[in-house]
C-alpha cells in the first residue's frame, strides 16, 4: 500500500513539474515573439527607410489582422545621436540618402549656382525653340549689319563718285539679299563690278538694265515665280534695291541648278543655261571675288 502511494505521489509531482515546465516554455515563447517581430521590423525599416515617420497609423481592422501586423505597426523610430555621443546605436537609410551621419553636424553652406558651359547653353537653346530662334535672328541681323558696313566702307573708298545715297542703297541691298538668298555679299559686289562698275543707269546692248544688267524678260520671270508678282515694270530695274533683289534671286537659282558650281552658275547667269563650261565672264567675276572677299 505504501508502495502504491509513493508511486502515486511521484506521478503527481512529475505531472506538476511537466505543467510548470510547459507554462514556463509558453511564457518564454510569448516574450520572444514580439522582440523577434520588432527585430525584423527594424531590419526592414533599415533597408527600406522610415517611410512613415511622423505619419498616422493605418486602420487596424479586426483582431486577426492586428495579430498578424502588430510588430510591423510598432516600428521603432531611429533617433539621431547627440553631438559627441560617438557611434550611434542604430542606423537607417532613406530612399534618397546614402547613410545616416554618425554625429550631428552644422548645416553645409549652399552651393554656388553652376555656370552653364557653352555646350550646355547651346543644348538649352536647342531645347527651347523660342530662345534658339531669337538667338539665330540676332546673329543673322548682326552678320547682315556687318556686311552692309563693310560694303559701304569699300564703296566709299573706291567709288566716291557715286552719291552717298546711292552707295548706301547698294550696300543695304547687297547685304539684305545676300542674307536672304544664302550668298556671299562679296560675290554680288563682284558681279556688279564686272556688269556695270556700279552705274545704276547702265543699259546694255541687248537691253540689260541697271547694276547687275538684268534683262526685262528675266526680271518678269523672276518677279512672277519668286515674288508672286503678275506684272513687273522693267523701269524698277534702275532702282538699286529692285535690281539687286531680282538679280540675287536669279543667281541663287542658277547656283541650285548647277549644284553649287559657282563658275558654271555665273556663266549661266550671263549667257543662259546652254553653257557647257565656265566663260571669260565667269573668270572675270571670280577674279574680283578672289580679291574682294575677306580672307
Amino acid at each position: 500500500m505504501r508502495l502504491v502511494r509513493a508511486l502515486w505521489w511521484s506521478t503527481a509531482v512529475l505531472a506538476a513539474y511537466a505543467a510548470v515546465l510547459g507554462l514556463t516554455t509558453a511564457l518564454a515563447l510569448a516574450e520572444l515573439a514580439p522582440s523577434h517581430g520588432q527585430g525584423m521590423a527594424s531590419t526592414v525599416g533599415a533597408a527600406r527607410g522610415p517611410l512613415a515617420e511622423g505619419a498616422a497609423t493605418a486602420p487596424t481592422g479586426d483582431a486577426s489582422m492586428r495579430g498578424g501586423h502588430a510588430a510591423a505597426a510598432a516600428r521603432p523610430r531611429v533617433q539621431r545621436p547627440a553631438a559627441g555621443s560617438g557611434t550611434p546605436t542604430a542606423s537607417a537609410t532613406r530612399a534618397d540618402t546614402a547613410s545616416v551621419s554618425t554625429a550631428a553636424a552644422a548645416p553645409a553652406p549652399p552651393a554656388p549656382p553652376a555656370v552653364p558651359s557653352p555646350a550646355t547653353a547651346a543644348a538649352s537653346d536647342a531645347a527651347s525653340p523660342a530662345t534658339g530662334d531669337a538667338l539665330r535672328g540676332a546673329r543673322a541681323w548682326l552678320e547682315e549689319a556687318a556686311a552692309e558696313a563693310s560694303v559701304r566702307a569699300w564703296l566709299d573708298a573706291h567709288h566716291p563718285d557715286l552719291k552717298p545715297a546711292t552707295r548706301a542703297a547698294i550696300a543695304a541691298a547687297v547685304a539684305q539679299e545676300a542674307a536672304r538668298r544664302g550668298l556671299d555679299p562679296w560675290l554680288l559686289v563682284s558681279v556688279i563690278k564686272v556688269e556695270s562698275d556700279f552705274n545704276p543707269e547702265e543699259v546694255g546692248s541687248a537691253g540689260e538694265i541697271g547694276l547687275m544688267q538684268v534683262l526685262p524678260d528675266t526680271a518678269r520671270l523672276v518677279a512672277r515665280s519668286v515674288f508672286g508678282l503678275t506684272a513687273f515694270d522693267p523701269a524698277l530695274l534702275f532702282d538699286p534695291m529692285w535690281n539687286i533683289r531680282i538679280a540675287a534671286a536669279f543667281l541663287a537659282d542658277r547656283l541650285r541648278a548647277f549644284r553649287g558650281d559657282v563658275a558654271m552658275a555665273l556663266a549661266a547667269y550671263n549667257a543662259g543655261d546652254g553653257v557647257k563650261q565656265p566663260t571669260a565672264y565667269a573668270r572675270a567675276v571670280l577674279g574680283w571675288y578672289g580679291r574682294l572677299r575677306p580672307r
